[in-house]
């Protein structure tokens, strides 16, 4: 009768051990989801902000390039370009990289260099000044040369280097 009831505690103690693997390995699979989950929404809160953060670089991508557009369109440095190159100026300062600060002080630099040469260009009625006069062709030279600055100069290749991702997805609008 003892060996019978070892017999039976036996595999008693065999089944325990049976639901004691199978509540561990459940245990473990519970662990693997939970952390499986907060992964994914780790990733997901970082492309969020990825994509939170790329939206910055094409704000101050579009104000440059806004600028840039105005002046060749216009021949001259009307006052929406000065506001648009002080803001991405300022706003690169604060949150984007130097390389992105020092391309913008750069083209902001050119601007101011083109607005002074326009005001020794002409009045403010805008003809030709004749005080200007004298020197005209070297400042028609320097003109030409701001003008042909803003047409070459390319912020999409200072820029497209943040916003779009590695796996070749742009930021849309």
């Amino acid at each position: 009768m003892l060996e019978q009831d070892l017999n039976t505690l036996e595999q008693g103690l065999n089944l325990l051990e049976i639901i004691k693997l199978l509540v561990d390995i459940f245990i473990g699979g519970a662990l693997v989801a939970v952390a499986w989950q907060a992964n994914k929404i780790a990733k997901n809160q970082s492309e969020k902000m990825s994509i939170e953060e790329k939206q910055v670089y094409r704000d101050n991508y579009q104000k440059i390039s806004k600028a840039i557009g105005l002046i060749i369109r216009d021949g001259g440095v009307p006052q929406e370009v000065i506001a648009l190159s002080w803001q991405a100026v300022d706003e690169a300062e604060l949150l984007l990289p130097e390389d992105i600060v020092r391309y913008l002080k750069e083209v902001q630099g050119k601007i101011f260099d083109f607005n002074m040469l326009k005001a020794r260009m002409y009045d403010n009625q805008g003809r030709p000044n004749s005080a200007a006069q004298e020197n005209w062709n070297e400042l028609v030279d320097q003109d030409i040369e701001l003008l042909k600055f803003f047409c070459n100069t390319k912020p999409v290749n200072v820029y497209r280097k943040y916003i779009v991702t590695n796996s070749k997805k742009a930021v849309s609008s």
